[in-house]
């Protein structure tokens, strides 16, 4: 553990500057994870960062993709009224990334059409790049505050 002198010393060196340079560090190295939730939030819960619904397919999307179905050029079926999954996108969900870097962490998706998907006017929220709150406090709280705490123990000697 040391002297009262040197924890003094040690300490010193948890300045706000440190504390943050620890978590975006952490953050980056978790960023495929950080990367998933948002896919996961664009998939499966078809929601931007806010908890709103991102879009419902149109009866026109369902002609069609019934239409290529028996066509056999795809198998995929998509109801009037489901919520958008963005699959048929190919790569724009593949694509989705998260970057932390300078103290901030960017969402975004490496498919060049991702500009033409945001474009789309039956689009509910154009919001989709990011974590909503609930899972912001996830990833403080199961994440970050786990690796902060274990880091600066580490530093404090204790």
């Amino acid at each position: 553990m040391g002297t009262l002198q040197q924890q003094l010393q040690r300490a010193e060196k948890l300045n706000p500057q440190h504390l943050v340079d620890i978590i975006f560090n952490f953050l980056a190295s978790i960023e495929a994870e950080l990367a998933s939730l948002n896919k996961d939030q664009i998939y499966k819960s078809s929601i931007d960062i806010f908890g709103n619904p991102l879009g419902y397919y149109s009866r026109a999307t369902e002609y069609i993709t019934t239409n290529d179905a028996l066509l056999g050029k795809g198998t995929r079926i998509k109801k009037e009224g489901d919520p958008y999954d963005f699959l048929q996108y190919g790569e724009f969900l593949k694509g989705v990334y998260a970057k932390a870097s300078k103290g901030f962490v960017t969402f975004g998706s490496s498919d060049p059409k991702t500009d033409d998907i945001l474009s789309n006017i039956r689009l509910l929220s154009k919001s989709f790049f990011g974590l909503t709150d609930e899972h912001k406090i996830e990833v403080i709280q199961n994440k970050i505050k786990p690796h902060l705490l274990k880091a600066t123990r580490l530093e404090l000697g204790v």
